[in-house]
């Protein structure tokens, strides 16, 4: 069976070289892309990220001002919570990984709500 021939020529392929074309290099990784295509984080969510035994060190040492089992507390607060997590302050001794920090500072930025 004969073997098809190229439509393009040398002379072409030179020009093309010379002028920069080149066939772009496929072995080369691409750089990561953070695609999300999730929502923003719900209260349903960042909840959970509060434990009880946080909750009532939280309403100990705020006498009682930051509710951290209520959304309308944790909302009003949130910023000077958000500053506390994001420092690995809050919680002592166990703070939060790096996705939940995001997760309520994307809920705490996105006019969350309490449902």
């Amino acid at each position: 069976m004969p073997t098809k021939k190229s439509n393009t020529s040398k002379a072409t392929k030179k020009t093309n070289a010379a002028a920069g074309k080149r066939k772009p290099n496929i072995s080369q990784p691409r750089p990561a892309r953070k695609v999300t295509t999730e929502a923003a984080p719900t209260w349903a969510l960042i909840k959970t990220y509060f434990t009880p035994a946080e909750v009532t060190c939280m309403l100990n040492n705020s006498q009682g001002q930051i509710d951290l089992s209520s959304c309308a507390s944790v909302v009003a607060n949130a910023q000077n919570i958000y500053d506390h997590v994001s420092k690995g302050i809050m919680p002592p001794g166990n703070p939060w990984p790096p996705e939940w920090v995001n997760n309520f500072y994307t809920w705490m930025n996105n006019n969350p709500t309490c449902s």
